[in-house]
């Protein structure tokens, strides 16, 4: 300095004659500079103070005196908390917390280094992006700090109003691994912690992180990387990354991972009904992955490969070249599942039916916010309700317990179950109401019998059902059931003619029966539950006799008679009750009772005693057989000739068959509405008046001709709303959505129920609106 006073001196002196003002200044600088080095030589040196941690004050200019009292610090190095250890930071305990930090002035240059020294305020409210961009703890207030100590302290997981925080924490995380080669385990974990909590926060954090959890991973090399690491840090979302791994380790898909797929997929439709319902939602898509691809899709690869860099986040990174990391922070290569998108398209399409079969869950939601009513739980797909557990079964429950049980079976009033879904006392339940109370039978866990979809009628409100545990919660399905049915109940009117049905008439019978029909066990276990029911409540004779006798030809229904017979010789024998309820069997069929006497000659054994009345008169001279005890057979039989008997009827069950589904036709046509056989209801015709029709305003003209059909009955199945869509150019669920929104904000209430099959419109809502 004392060198540059002199030299400017000197040209203040040569500059002085031609223009003294320059010459003057030049020389006062001299002397200003000539003083300056002699007061920084006169200065004492001393060591930094250590327990002083501020950054140095602003240089001093020529003219000032330098101030003594504060040394300025000297760089420090830069130290990793990590677990197990705490620091203090004006107030704040940072513990446990993977940061770095440093009692002053860090040696290298760090953005997110906790510099204890620096000044720290009071915690701050600031606007969304008030922190910047890049943010560094060095550079940013007073307050700032205390915002982003006080989250550090809390355990990094609070809400933040700005996401510049959580970027200047990962920048520490990023160095961790990118330079220091260390902790990768720990980052990780950490890393994805953040991503689940603030991911959604920002599309750019997201986007960083997701990244860095990619590309640390793929540097490691995909076939170290076991099926625990997959576990730990590749299985919560669908990065290339995680896929990649799948096809080197011949895995298949995993159902969460091919719903995130088909979630992000921009081809999948966006709908209210997934974030309405998403645990259902899930549990669906669950459910149908399965049915398509079992274990799980296996996924194909792309023939070029795909490569993975990755950008840095740190500002103090950013601008490193890869030469300055350590070895293997280079991009790397990995198999490119992506890069064929079209085996992801049935995840689009399992997608989009969830949707679909959720969307009566999501309204029921929407209307009632209920998921715990009956409506709801009918709502849920097949699937789901199989998981499910029905609202009325501890009700259920209780009501079977307090029967008396029979077995494996308790008899049920139907007035009990009734009443638990709240069906005033009538005589007779409608169809609608029988099958709700057998459907339910089924969903709180028992099966019921006689189911009425099976029997295709009603129950009475008087009448017994027997309710029992089974295997396969479904109604009977055997062909054979109804036949097997329909000839307990003869069996048991047979035996019970005379007044009583004894054990003894009753396993015959049920034997006879397991011969003949060849149930599956859970059919059988329906059949018997009926024969429970019959036993307590025996059918009358003449009443099925009434009913096959309206069916039946006479032909046909001697061919029952015989069918009968067969059921009472199979014994070995026919006594005098046997005998007596054969011919009220026949009355009752409106059979000639002349026939049985001579079906029973023709099966009898030779030179055995029968009791017949023949028409006419006997022989003279015949001796009359001396009357039988009750239990002795009256009738002896020769069994060759009944089993022939039994084999000759067998087309009986094809007859009874056609019998009790022309029974169920019949009965069904009554139980039908009358307005449902009416082409056109008031509301339905004044509909196809739409020029002046108000009661539809607001409703797209295009859909008045649907109303005017849909209004033509009041159940509707799937498949039939389906073809009324396609008639007139539509797809169900969309029509569905546009009829029911409009009646929604027109009058309160969806005109078309499809939160359970059949599907159900509402006429009245137009009706009442007229």
């Amino acid at each position: 300095m004392r060198a540059m006073a002199i030299v400017v001196g000197l040209i203040g002196l040569i500059v002085l004659p031609f223009s003294p003002m320059m010459g003057l200044l030049m020389l006062a600088l001299a002397v200003g500079l000539w003083v300056a080095d002699l007061a920084l030589k006169a200065q004492t040196p001393s060591s930094p103070d250590p327990t002083q941690h501020s950054h140095p004050t602003v240089a001093p200019t020529v003219a000032s005196r330098p101030d003594t009292s504060r040394p300025a610090p000297q760089p420090v190095n830069m130290q990793w908390l990590g677990p197990g250890r705490h620091i203090m930071v004006d107030g704040y305990t940072i513990a446990d917390a993977p940061v770095y930090y440093s009692a002053g002035r860090s040696t290298v240059r760090e953005a997110s280094c906790i510099e204890i020294g620096l000044p720290v305020g009071e915690p701050i409210a600031e606007p969304k992006g008030a922190l910047g961009y890049w943010p560094q703890y060095a550079e940013i207030s007073p307050g700032q700090r205390a915002n982003y100590l006080q989250w550090l302290a809390g355990g990094r997981q609070d809400p933040l109003d700005d996401i510049g925080y959580a970027f200047l924490y990962f920048y520490g995380l990023e160095r961790r691994v990118l330079v220091d080669g260390l902790d990768t385990d720990l980052v990780l974990e950490e890393v994805i912690r953040l991503l689940g909590l603030y991911g959604q926060q920002s599309a750019s954090f997201n986007g960083y992180l997701s990244d860095f959890i990619t590309y640390a991973n793929a540097t490691r090399g995909l076939e170290s990387l076991d099926e625990d690491w997959f576990a730990r840090y590749l299985a919560r979302t669908p990065s290339p990354l995680a896929l990649a791994w799948l096809v080197v380790h011949d895995r298949a898909l995993p159902a969460d991972l091919a719903l995130a797929i088909a979630k992000q997929d921009v081809r999948s439709a966006r709908s209210v009904v997934v974030n309405r319902v998403p645990e259902q939602f899930q549990q669906l898509f669950a459910h149908k992955y399965q049915e398509r691809f079992g274990a799980g899709m296996k996924l194909r690869t792309a023939t070029r490969q795909q490569r993975v860099e990755y950008r840095r986040a740190s500002p103090t990174l950013v601008n490193r070249t890869s030469s300055t990391y350590p070895q293997g922070r280079q991009p790397v290569d990995m198999p490119n599942v992506y890069g064929i998108e079209s085996q992801f398209k049935p995840l689009g399409q399992i997608w989009a039916e969830c949707i679909d079969e959720l969307r009566p869950l999501s309204r029921h939601v929407a209307k009632a916010a209920d998921l715990t009513s009956r409506a709801a739980y009918w709502a849920l797909p097949p699937e789901l309700r199989a998981e499910a557990d029905h609202p009325d079964k501890p009700e259920w429950e209780r009501i079977v317990a307090a029967q008396t049980p029979y077995g494996a079976f308790a008899l049920v009033p139907v007035s009990s179950l009734a009443q638990s879904q709240g069906i005033e006392r009538r005589p007779k339940l409608t169809h609608k109401q029988s099958e709700d109370l057998a459907a339910t039978a089924y969903a709180v866990g028992f099966g019921i019998t006689p189911d009425c979809r099976a029997f295709g009628r009603a129950y009475r409100w008087d009448e017994r059902v027997a309710m029992f545990r089974m295997g396969h919660l479904a109604p009977p399905t055997d062909a054979g059931f109804l036949c097997a049915a329909c000839m307990t109940e003869l069996g048991i009117a047979l035996a019970a003619a005379d007044g009583t049905a004894d054990d003894e008439e009753i396993r015959h019978i049920a034997h006879f029966l397991e011969k003949q029909f060849a149930l599956s066990s859970d059919d059988a276990l329906h059949l018997e539950g009926y024969r429970q029911v019959l036993l307590k409540q025996p059918p009358r004779m003449s009443s099925l006799g009434r009913r096959l006798q309206e069916k039946l030809t006479a032909d046909q229904r001697e061919l029952i008679g015989k069918f009968l017979v067969g059921v009472a010789a199979a014994s070995g024998g026919i006594d005098r009750k046997e005998l007596a309820a054969l011919r009220s069997a026949y009355r009752s069929l409106y059979i000639e009772s002349t026939k049985l006497d001579q079906l029973l000659a023709e099966i009898s054994g030779p030179d055995e005693p029968v009791e017949i009345r023949a028409a006419g008169h006997m022989p003279t001279g015949e001796r009359i057989p001396t009357r039988a005890t009750q239990h002795e057979p009256l009738v002896v039989l020769d069994m060759g000739r009944v089993q022939r008997l039994i084999e000759g009827t067998a087309q009986v069950q094809q007859l009874l068959a056609t019998a009790m589904m022309a029974a169920q036709e019949a009965e069904e046509v009554q139980s039908v509405p009358v307005s449902a056989h009416l082409t056109e209801s008031p509301a339905a015709a004044a509909a196809c008046r739409t020029s002046s029709l108000h009661v539809l305003d607001g409703l797209d003209e295009q859909y008045y001709p649907i109303i005017a059909e849909l209004l033509t009955r009041d159940e509707w199945q799937p498949q039939d709303i389906d073809s009324l869509a396609r008639k007139h150019g539509f797809m169900r669920s969309g029509m569905i959505d546009v009829i029911n929104d409009w009646a929604m904000e027109r009058f309160g209430d969806y005109l078309i129920d499809d939160q359970k099959v059949p599907y159900v419109t509402r006429r009245d809502l137009l009706e009442q609106a007229q």
